[in-house]
């Protein structure tokens, strides 16, 4: 029977015949027509395959975006959805919403394959621990008002940290944004104590301003 393989899709074979004694490379993938994982995927178009020969595994190439947010929680009850909770350097405690943007480029999707046996539940799991860890650990090292004040810096920082460790499992990780910070329990007290200083001090420029006008 054909085997279609769709668009923004790649076919990954684990032949069970042919030469097991070619050498596989650092990765444990084999060249065509050898036992083993291919390392080059077969590319979008039809093919007739003898599947008893051969297991087929599909993997999409179209970019894919994880949410990390209060909304996506309400939306599921998948535990890996909720929002991350950090914690800063001068001890407060406070959750972060994060979206995730991450492809498979065709020529490492055998790489997933060989890792996770396909593009699910594993390699979703690889990724809530990866980036989990890269916040948490990102966060011990600044304050809590810092990083509310330099989201640009922690969204690069992290980006950096957390596509390095997924580049590793043949995945692309090309975008880290973070939306809202913390919220009225957890930094309330802060934001207000903020916002209080910076009343005051636009308050005192203005009372200078008044004085130098009067002289």
């Amino acid at each position: 029977p054909v085997t279609n393989v769709e668009k923004a899709t790649v076919a990954v074979i684990k032949s069970n015949v042919g030469d097991a004694e070619g050498a596989s490379d650092e990765r444990h993938l084999v060249p065509r027509g050898q036992r083993g994982i291919w390392r080059d995927p077969l590319l979008p178009q039809k093919y007739y395959l003898n599947t008893s020969a051969n297991e087929v595994t599909k993997i999409s190439t179209a970019k894919r975006t994880v949410l990390y947010t209060k909304s996506a929680r309400s939306a599921s009850s998948a535990d890996d959805q909720r929002e991350i909770t950090v914690r800063s350097s001068d001890g407060f405690t406070f959750p972060v919403d994060v979206r995730i943007e991450y492809e498979i480029a065709a020529q490492d999707a055998p790489l997933v394959v060989a890792n996770f046996g396909d593009d699910g539940a594993q390699l979703a799991e690889r990724l809530n621990s990866v980036v989990r860890s890269v916040f948490r650990n990102n966060a011990e090292n600044v304050r809590a008002l810092d990083y509310v004040q330099q989201r640009s810096q922690q969204e690069s920082q992290s980006l950096a940290m957390i596509a390095e460790q997924m580049r590793e499992v043949g995945v692309t990780v090309t975008a880290v944004r973070i939306g809202d910070v913390g919220d009225e329990t957890s930094l309330g007290e802060l934001l207000k104590t903020q916002t209080d200083r910076e009343i005051a001090k636009q308050e005192q420029i203005t009372f200078q301003e008044q004085q130098r006008a009067a002289e």
